[in-house]
């Protein structure tokens, strides 16, 4: 879906990163952040968004280094990303 993203910056992440999202039409929005095995490791939103562009900060000095999936879920829609923590 052309307006749909996301995407970690810095990635790999050493102790925080921002989750940069992308949403192309107003909807309920989950943003979640899974481990490989597919267990949640956080919730970073759950609610309604505008339109838009967004930006939410994100610590991973709990998380033990890997890889982790970050998932975005807007109405219907689904993207992925791979988010890299090291330590």
């Amino acid at each position: 879906v052309a307006g749909f993203s996301v995407e970690a910056v810095p990635n790999p992440a050493t102790g925080s990163t921002n989750v940069r999202y992308t949403v192309p039409q107003n909807s309920f929005v989950t943003l979640k952040v899974y481990n490989m095995l597919g267990v949640e490791d956080a919730t970073l939103v759950q609610e309604y968004k505008n339109a838009g562009g967004y930006d939410v900060p994100f610590t991973t000095t709990t998380l033990p280094s890997g890889q982790y999936t970050v998932r975005v879920v807007a109405g219907e829609f689904t993207v992925n990303s791979v988010l890299s923590v090291v330590r």
